[in-house]
């Protein structure tokens, strides 16, 4: 149904380096030679936000990284020198419990930082191309992960850590609610129904 498809990957996920994608309607998958996974998508993403605001009409642009899903690394230089010095047990969440075996908290967040850092070149090309007050961004989880709280570590169980996904949107040109809720919100609600 996508009339344009850049590149993706047949099975959904993988390494944060050199992945092997696909590109365009093909299956046939080849190497990001050289190149992080989510720097690849997030390029790709810039380079068709420019090439719709020349269209002048509304476009879907649907961007799945794969951070901070595992393996959380390898990410680039740029991320890790931001936690240089920092270590698990001190990036744990307030609150966490402590007694839980440590997780790898460093290259998770690394992962986040690389996935909010492509969220972010996006949006810096719709601003670049005067498409940010028509132009709705919705960003969201498809699952928490568990971090060894409650002694699992991986996804889709029952508890807070694993159903609380974030959900942001931007629509300026919808609404003039800022801020946050804790109301319960699913991907389900953003059917276009």
């Amino acid at each position: 149904g996508f009339e344009n498809v850049r590149t993706w990957l047949p099975g959904g996920g993988g390494a944060y380096f050199e992945l092997p994608v696909a590109r365009g309607s093909s299956r046939t998958l080849s190497p990001a030679a050289g190149a992080f996974t989510q720097d690849v998508f997030g390029e790709d993403a810039v380079a068709y936000v420019k090439e719709a605001s020349s269209r002048k009409q509304p476009f879907f642009l649907w961007v799945a990284l794969t951070a901070p899903h595992s393996p959380f690394s390898p990410n680039p230089d740029r991320i890790r020198k931001l936690y240089e010095g920092k270590t698990d047990d001190g990036l744990l969440p307030p609150g966490f419990d402590r007694s839980a075996k440590l997780a790898n908290w460093l290259t998770y967040y690394q992962a986040i930082t690389s996935a909010d850092e492509q969220v972010g070149r996006i949006m810096q090309a719709l601003a670049d191309h005067n498409l940010t007050r028509n132009t709705i961004v919705i960003f969201v989880g498809d699952n928490g992960f568990m971090m060894n709280s409650r002694g699992w570590n991986g996804k889709v169980i029952p508890y807070e850590e694993s159903v609380r996904v974030p959900l942001v949107i931007h629509a300026p040109a919808l609404t003039t609610f800022k801020g946050q809720t804790d109301a319960a919100a699913s991907s389900l609600d953003l059917s276009t129904s």
